[in-house]
This record gives C-alpha cells, structure tokens and sequence, in this order.
C-alpha cells in the first residue's frame, strides 16, 4: 500500500514538473516578444538589463533538454532502471559537440539554474512594479511638435511585491500587497504652478 501512495506521489511530481516545462516554454515566447518590442525604448533601463540576463538563463535552461532529463530520470525513481543509467555521460554525435554530462549532472545544473533565475526575475518584479507605482511622464514627437503625456498610478489596486526566503534546503516565494501610492496625482496637481501658456487646437492634414 505505501509503495503504490509512493508510486502516485512520484507520478504527480513527473505530471508537475512535465506541465510547468510546457509553461516555461510558453513564457519563454512571451518573454521574447516583450524584449523585441521594448529593444529600443528601454535599452538602457536597469530591470530591461534584468530581463536580458533572464532571458539569457531561459536559453541555458531550455538547452539543457529538462524533458530529456525527465525521460531519464523517473524510471530510475520508480525503479524500473538501475540508478547508474543517470551517472553515466551521455553519448555525442558529431552533430552535437559539447561537454557529455550524464543527466544526473544536468538535473543538478538545472535546479542551480532556477535558484539563480529566481532571484533574478524577482529583483525585475520589483523594479517593475516600484515603476508603475510612479507618475511618468513620456514626449510625444510628430513632425516638429513635441508633447508630453503623464501616466499615474492606480489608486485602487494594490502592488504585489515579491521576496525569497532561504528555507532549509530551497527558496520559498512569498507574495506582499502594497498599497499603491494614492496622493501621487493629488500632489502633482496641487504642485503645479498655474501656466501662462495659451494652448491652439491645430487640425491634423
């Protein structure tokens, strides 16, 4: 009877860990259109520079084949193959040169990976966020004629703010509400000196 509990926990783990690879493949996509599209407005801001190195951790990691990794893997959990099957280095072709690391090595690396890409997209989630709880003010230029647009925050949702913690043996996620900073469009209004500048509709052509 444990045997088969263990046998279904170990088959829930494989469905898990198979199902958040889907994922990450998905979000990877998402994660390379978002850095297309932004390449040249915030190349130079700090979290965009964030953003790189995750997308660069999200290259290793999807290179490390964690599928294949999988494959291998979990038959030697469920004891249906001898555990040296993961120790020993894998065989490369000549179409593949590279190191030949067994998937016990790879497993390793990956695990390393993620506690690595966990901090990083965490501090980028806070940047983010810390951003959109501020008023900004963006120029608008069209033939000669520049304008500037201000965006405030939302006052009614609060900001989720993100936190690794070291327990025992891994990084555990923990999620904070922040309230969203309320007076900012007050105190931008109030701070306003009153403009002399008389304002002309011009038609578009």
């Amino acid at each position: 009877m444990a045997q088969c509990q263990e046998g279904s926990a170990e088959e829930g783990q494989e469905h898990r860990l198979r199902a958040a690879l889907r994922h990450l493949q998905a979000e990877s996509g998402v994660l390379e259109r978002l850095i297309y599209k932004h390449r040249n407005q915030h190349r130079g801001a700090a979290y965009f520079q964030y953003l790189l190195k995750v997308r660069r951790d999200m290259k290793l990691l999807l290179s490390a084949n964690l599928a294949e990794v999988i494959n291998a893997v979990f038959p030697v959990i469920t004891c249906h193959k001898p555990a040296n099957t993961i120790l020993v280095p894998n065989r490369q072709g000549k179409r593949k040169p590279g190191a030949n690391h067994s998937h016990y090595k790879r497993l390793l690396g990956v695990a390393r990976l993620l506690s690595q890409m966990l901090l990083d997209v965490v501090s980028v989630h806070n940047k983010v966020t810390d951003l959109t709880d501020k008023k900004q003010a963006v120029k608008i230029s069209i033939d000669k004629v520049q304008a500037f647009r201000e965006y405030y925050p939302s006052s009614n949702d609060p900001n989720t703010i993100l936190e690794c913690v070291w327990v025992k043996d891994k990084f555990v996620l923990h999620e904070k509400t922040k309230a969203s900073s309320q007076k900012t469009q007050d105190e931008g209004l109030k701070c306003t000196p009153d403009s002399s500048i008389k304002y002309e509709t011009i038609g578009l052509m």
